[in-house]
């Protein structure tokens, strides 16, 4: 498995891996041209954005970072439940964390994503009481999650 940068090159095989996580959950579909475009370019579109690489040269995961005034905002994490439970979300994740800025890091997550929100709880993120509502056509809602720095 190689950890690396993401290339704008990468957006196919990112928006593989998004569906792949969307396609487990009832009513979540991935519209990556009408909803989601930047994800066919991830190193243009986001701070700072890497892929986790299979040898097979698939995308099998993925973190971006967005910079805001004084908090880092966690992006399109996302792991093909294969590899989930070796480690990779958690390198992931610490290649974040020695990346972001400002005091805070926070992270949207869609209500039905459940193993994303036990991730960010077990690592020291605590689930704030505001909500948002994509108006998207998976009718996403998402809770925020926050940690300081």
């Amino acid at each position: 498995m190689i950890l690396r940068e993401a290339l704008n090159a990468d957006g196919p095989g990112i928006v593989a891996l998004v569906a792949t996580s969307y396609a487990q959950y009832e009513n979540s579909y991935l519209d990556p041209i009408g909803e989601e475009p930047e994800l066919m370019s991830p190193s243009t579109s986001y701070d700072k954005f890497w892929v986790l690489e299979h040898e097979s040269r698939w995308i099998v995961g993925s973190i971006g970072l967005m910079y805001h005034a004084d908090s880092t905002e966690l992006k399109k994490f996302y792991l093909i439940p294969k590899f989930r439970g070796l480690g990779w979300g958690s390198k992931l994740f610490e290649l974040a964390e020695n990346n972001s800025k400002g005091s805070k890091i926070f992270a949207w997550s869609d209500t039905r994503f459940h193993t994303g929100q036990q991730f960010y709880r077990r690592n020291g993120f605590v689930q704030l009481p505001e909500t948002r509502f994509l108006g998207d056509h998976s009718e996403t809602q998402e809770f925020c999650f926050e940690r300081a720095r």
